[in-house]
Formats: structure tokens, C-alpha cells, sequence
């Protein structure tokens, strides 16, 4: 794929249809390059539960001067645009993005691929598949000078790009195809 969004969102909890979204940290990759990024604080419209506040780099009073979810989440579909995106665990994105877009009056979301489970298929047998892991056990180096909330999607892009490269090897030294990564099932 020469253009892709690597996607992570942050919310007010774990429910899709009871919390809704607070940050959106997003790269656009184009031919293995970041070529523009997008970070926004989202005002979710009420506070974040207790548990997810403790592991925020902002706060409840931070978000009350943020715009609302709802048009964060549109600037970033026409960032998206057509092109699919890639996140580590894309259920919990896919899930949510598409609760903001509807609520939106919007019915269709973006594809999303799997990079947990391109790596479970690429390097099976491992013991732990966090990001964390996959990063000191490959010695990708993902100690970024950036704030907290930007180094997750820089993180999860070195992996995909990783997984790019011993996905090509297994390949025959082609890159691969959106179609390799179908017949996969790693596209959501």
C-alpha cells in the first residue's frame, strides 16, 4: 500500500455507545513516509472516567476548550478520505469512528487493518504481542521526544513497517498488496 492513516484514538472510557472520543492521533504514510500529521483534543461533552483520566497526558479541563468530538472526527474522515487505515488493535478505532460518523448521520466508516493480528500471522509463537513487546523484542527504537499521546502512532507505524518488511521477504521481495493483506484477514 503507498498511502495509508496510521490511527489511534483516545476516549472517555470503553463504551462505544456511552463515551465517546477525546483525542484523535493520526499520520498520514505515504510511500513509507509521514507526510502530514493530525493531533487533536476532542471535547467529548463530559468528563472521562477515573481510570482513563489517570492515563491521559491531558485532563478533563483541557478538553472543555476543545471543539466537540463530533467535528474533530469530521476534519479527520476528509483526512482519511479514501485510503484505509492502519491501527494496532483497530477493532476499538473502527468501533468508535463509526459510532462518531453515525451519530453524524454517516453510515459508512474507512477499512481498517490489523497490525496485532499481521504480526500474529507474520511472527507466530511469540509469548506477547503488545506493542510494547513487539518494539524491545524487534529493538525498534520508539522513545520519540514527543509528547505521550504522539508516540503511539509512530510506534505502531514502526511495527507495520516492520511487518511490511517480512511480509515482502515471505513474499519474494514484492511489497505487499492490499490484496496479500485480505487473503490474510487482517483487513477489517
Amino acid at each position: 500500500m503507498d498511502s495509508y492513516i496510521i490511527l489511534n484514538l483516545e476516549t472517555t472510557g470503553v463504551r462505544v455507545r456511552l463515551d465517546r472520543i477525546t483525542s484523535v492521533e493520526a499520520l498520514l504514510v505515504e510511500n513509507g513516509r509521514v507526510t502530514e500529521e493530525f493531533f487533536e483534543l476532542a471535547n467529548p461533552g463530559f468528563s472521562m472516567s477515573a481510570e482513563v483520566a489517570e492515563l491521559m497526558p491531558f485532563s478533563d479541563k483541557d478538553l472543555t476548550t476543545k471543539e466537540d468530538s463530533s467535528k474533530v472526527v469530521q476534519r479527520l474522515e476528509r483526512f482519511i478520505g479514501d485510503r484505509i487505515c492502519v491501527s494496532y488493535n483497530p477493532k476499538f478505532e473502527k468501533d468508535f469512528l463509526a459510532a462518531e460518523l453515525s451519530s453524524a448521520g454517516k453510515s459508512e466508516s474507512p477499512q481498517f487493518l490489523s497490525v496485532l493480528k499481521l504480526m500474529r500471522y507474520l511472527v507466530p509463537g511469540l509469548e506477547e504481542y503488545s506493542s510494547d513487546s513487539l518494539a524491545k523484542i524487534f529493538d525498534l527504537d520508539c522513545d520519540m521526544p514527543l509528547q505521550r499521546s504522539r508516540r503511539n502512532p509512530y510506534k505502531v507505524l514502526k511495527i507495520f513497517l516492520l511487518a511490511e518488511q517480512i511480509f515482502n521477504s515471505q513474499l519474494g521481495c514484492r511489497k505487499p498488496t492490499y490484496e496479500d493483506y485480505l487473503k490474510i484477514s487482517v483487513i477489517m
